[in-house]
Formats: C-alpha cells, structure tokens, sequence
C-alpha cells in the first residue's frame, strides 16, 4: 500500500466494507497512518499494521466481490 490508498479495515480476516479509509502515510514495518472517511468513524486517524488493512485496488480481492453475486 502507498499514500493515497483507499482502504477497508479487516477483522479476523473479514473485510469490513462498510469501513473507509485512506492512507495518510507508510510507517515502514508495513505499518500505515490512516484517516477514516466513513460516516462512523470520520475524521479518526490511527497506526494499523499492513495485515488489518483490505486495499480496494487489490485486483485479488475484487475479483471475490463477484463470485457471491
């Protein structure tokens, strides 16, 4: 992931789609800074590690958007 990377939050390996984030900044150690855009949590920022975040441009995971339709 890299700055400007719209991101989910995961929870035990779920993607929570309802949460939006971006990334603020690459703390090295595959840790990121991150603000929340969501109506829940807009505004808050906070240090995740890489494993807790879902990026949207991941093609991997896009492509299992479509498989439960």
């Amino acid at each position: 992931m890299i700055t400007g990377d719209l991101v989910h939050m995961k929870l035990d390996g779920d993607v929570l789609e309802s949460t939006l984030g971006v990334v603020t900044s690459s703390l090295g150690d595959d840790n990121y800074k991150v603000l929340w855009l969501d109506e829940a949590s807009s505004g808050a920022q906070g240090t995740y590690a890489g494993f807790t975040l879902q990026a949207m441009n991941d093609e991997e995971w896009q492509d299992t958007l479509y498989t439960d339709w």
